[in-house]
This record gives C-alpha cells, structure tokens and sequence, in this order.
C-alpha cells in the first residue's frame, strides 16, 4: 500500500511527528495532548484531500486508469478504516468521557461528535460496498452511471463529514484540553490515553509512516 501523509497543519496549529514529551512524563502539558491528537488530524486532513482527487479521478480518467483509481481508493479506506477509525475509538472510550467529567459545558458539542462518528461509520462502510462492486464489475462499471454516480455521492458526503467534524473538533475540545484542564487532570488525561489500544496502535502507525525514527513515544 502506497499511502501519502501529512503532518503539517491543522485548523491554524502546527503538529509534528517530533513530540519532544512522552506521554508520561510529569512535565506534559495540554498542548502536548493536543499534538499528539492532532498529528492524526494532518494526517487526516491530507488524506482527504488526496480521496477527492481520487474521487474526481475514478469519475474523468476512464478505462486507462481505471485499475489503478481503484487502487487507490482502497488506499485510502484502508487509512481511514485502521488508523483514523483507532483514533476516533480513544476519542469515544477515553477522551470524550473524561471531558464530558471534567468541563461538563462540552457536553452538547462532545454529543455531536459521538453522532458524527458513527455517521463516518455508516457512509465509510457504505462507500466500501459500492466500491467492491465497482472493483467486481471492472471496467463495465464506468458504465453504471447510477453506480459510479452513488459512489461519487457518498465519497463526497465522507469528506464534508470529516473536514468539518475535524475542523469543528480542534476548534472545541482540543482547545479546551489545553485551556481548562488542571496539570494533574492533564497528567490523569494522558496516562488513561496511554494505556489504551488504540493509542498503542496509533503509535505504531505513526513510527512506521513517519519520517522520524526517534519519536520518543
């Protein structure tokens, strides 16, 4: 799988793949949080983007291309169906409930955020049904029109649903992390992320994409 990432920017912040604190130590900070979250979010963001041009492309490029847009689709589901769904599983069982505790006001916009992630949920597993049956039919299915054209309808429903759900997210709660938590829930914050799965897989992905070999989590 050739999947290209990026780990730039996100909704005006910077992240990298350098995190200078583990996730550990007593000196973390809610900024520290807030880039590790938000490293998935570049990540995210860039992959987004590159399944619109893949959209666009299974739509203009015709036969020639055809095997390869394909390809490239499943790519990119794959990203978003392992480490973008990990990251989206420590925000329901960690992250939402302790903030949901501790800045009770986050409440209404945290309940929006359960609702959007199973939105993803629905429309990425509906997006991988139709696009088996595009892969199955081959090239006879740039000749389903209503196929390619509900293919095209749900991919471009994933990506408003995710562009603004993550804009919406770093705009709110990760914010709030680094604004209203105390040291010592930050520090409770980050040991409860530790220990989880899905932070363990996520990690694991990051190391193995990331150009930095040394990260030090």
């Amino acid at each position: 799988m050739s999947v290209t990432y990026v780990t730039d920017r996100c909704d005006g912040v910077e992240y990298d793949t350098s995190l200078k604190t583990t996730m550990v130590q007593k000196k973390l900070t809610g900024r520290d949080i807030v880039r590790m979250l938000g490293t998935c979010h570049a990540r995210a963001l860039g992959q987004i983007d590159h399944f619109g041009k893949v959209l666009n492309h299974l739509r203009f490029e015709g036969i020639p291309k055809f095997g390869k847009n394909v390809k490239d689709a499943n790519d990119v589901l794959e990203f978003f169906e392992q480490e973008l769904s990990e990251h989206l599983e420590l925000e329901n069982q960690i992250l939402f409930p302790y903030l949901e505790t501790h800045i009770p006001r986050l409440e209404p916009v945290i309940r929006l955020f359960y609702a959007d992630h199973a939105g993803f949920k629905e429309n990425l597993g509906h997006f991988r049904t139709l696009l088996r049956k595009v892969s199955a039919a081959k090239r006879k299915a740039l000749k389903n029109t209503e196929l390619m054209e509900n293919l095209r309808e749900t991919g471009t429903c994933l990506i408003y649903l995710l562009k603004r759900h993550l804009q919406a997210e770093s705009a709110s709660v990760y914010r709030a992390i680094e604004k209203e938590l105390r040291s010592d829930e930050i520090k409770d914050l980050a040991k409860k992320i530790a220990s989880t799965s899905a932070f363990k897989s996520w990690r694991t992905h990051l190391k193995k994409n990331s150009s930095d070999k040394d990260l030090p989590f």
